[in-house]
């Protein structure tokens, strides 16, 4: 189970491979100068990568989610999206 967490205190890792699953720890947690980071559907840290990176502007979860879809779209353009 996901700890709850607020707004403004999110993780700016940026995921579009699924821009849903958010890293669900605070913001500068440990690791994350390291590049490592715990999704909300994986049991082990995820390093960020050429397509997993942190945000320079957003901090919560709807602006992550946005930068995620719209990175997915520009990322892989000709993958059809649900939704």
């Amino acid at each position: 189970m996901k700890p709850p967490m607020g707004e403004a205190s999110r993780c700016r890792l940026v995921n579009p491979l699924c821009p849903e699953d958010l890293c669900w720890l605070p913001a500068n947690h440990a690791g994350a100068a390291e590049g490592v980071h715990h999704l909300g559907t994986m049991a082990a840290p995820a390093e960020v990568s050429e397509i997993m990176y942190l945000s320079h502007t957003e901090h919560t979860a709807g602006g992550l989610i946005d930068e995620g879809v719209e990175a997915a779209d520009r990322l892989f353009p000709d993958q059809l999206r649900c939704g």
